[in-house]
């Protein structure tokens, strides 16, 4: 399954990046996420690049029903994001591991859209449980757009603030 999201910001990439390079912007998004538990573990700025990767475990009531017997606890995600300078932005990968079969990668813009920026995701998700694969996956999509939107948003109020 694939999943494609983008969005605006009124701040040019720089701004925008450098708020990604801020740990207490990053640990002030995560906490808005929802998550039964969330964890920053990696947050490394180098010149002109950024990894990030943050913990997080999905309620099980989020499951489809056919799904819960299968799974164990809560859903646990590690989701990594490196991000790398380019011409006029810049580009990166994300990655979401899974606890148990499936995966989620994906690749990242951030780049000059008129006065400000945009950044634009693409994930390919995938789950490969027969017959039930297709309902995790639709799950998954579902459970990443919530979070990069709301990530987004997030992004966006503090811009507006100044």
């Amino acid at each position: 399954m694939q999943l494609d999201l983008e969005q605006n910001f009124s701040a040019d990439p720089d701004t925008v990046f450098a708020l990604f390079c801020d740990r207490t912007f990053v640990e002030n998004r995560l906490a808005i996420v929802e998550a039964t538990s969330k964890e920053l573990r990696e947050h490394e700025v180098s010149d002109g690049s950024l990894t990030v990767t943050v913990f997080t475990t999905v309620a099980r009531s989020k499951l489809p029903k056919a799904v819960r017997g299968f799974v164990r606890g809560e859903p646990e995600v590690i989701r990594t994001e490196r991000w790398n300078r380019v011409d006029n932005g810049y580009s990166g990968e994300t990655t979401v591991e899974l606890k148990g079969p499936g995966d989620t990668e994906g690749r990242m813009t951030l780049e000059p859209d008129g006065t400000g920026s945009k950044v634009t995701v693409h994930f390919d998700i995938r789950v490969p449980i027969p017959m039930f694969g297709a309902d995790v996956e639709k799950t998954l999509s579902g459970e990443i757009a919530q979070i990069v939107d709301t990530e987004f948003g997030f992004l966006s109020d503090h811009l507006a603030k100044g």
